[in-house]
């Protein structure tokens, strides 16, 4: 996000999409084709940044990765969305976990009826280290394998995955976590 800012010359508080417009514009005017660039972003803040956006045409969005972590949660539309090699249809109350390095894009294949709408959350891995630490016994990252079975449980038709891995090894431990 701050190389989009650096080049755009934008203000914190432009969304993404309104720099991703001026960067296409300087783009064409240099003579290259924008759809053809494979995207890098990065975060303003070296923890957390968030922004609401929203697609009300059949924008183009190019295939892109970070190396933060990214929550997506769709208040509206319904639209196809390439994560890595797989399609998913997301529709409003969809939420969507994207690890660092994944490619991924929104793909407007259909007529929007309503505008694509959401909240985005970008976590750096320095901070979800940081939060894993401190709250190990909710960690994702600290237990291995977890990313691949709750990907698994999504490609078996579950919507939802959670829970909380019960690593304490006494009956004292597990009661620390109520008290």
């Amino acid at each position: 996000m701050s190389q989009m800012r650096a080049l755009t010359d934008t203000p914190p508080g432009v969304s993404p999409a309104q720099m991703r417009g001026l960067i296409d514009e300087r783009l064409r005017a240099a003579g290259h084709d924008p759809s053809a660039l494979y995207q890098e972003l990065e975060m303003d803040s070296p923890y957390v940044d968030t922004h609401d956006d929203v697609s009300r045409t059949m924008d183009t969005v190019n295939l892109h990765s970070h190396t933060f972590y990214e929550l997506l949660f769709v208040r509206g539309g319904s639209l196809q969305y390439l994560l890595d090699t797989r399609r998913y249809r997301l529709q409003a109350g969809d939420i969507v976990f994207i690890p660092p390095n994944t490619s991924h894009r929104p793909l407007f294949l259909d007529k929007l009826v309503e505008p694509y709408s959401r909240f985005v959350l970008w976590v750096s891995p320095l901070y979800a280290g940081q939060l894993n630490e401190a709250f190990p016994q909710d960690g994702l990252i600290r237990e291995l394998g977890a990313l691949e079975l709750m990907d698994q449980a999504m490609q078996m038709g579950a919507d939802v995955c959670g829970g909380i891995p019960w690593i304490e090894t006494t009956r004292e431990e597990e009661q620390a976590h109520i008290d």
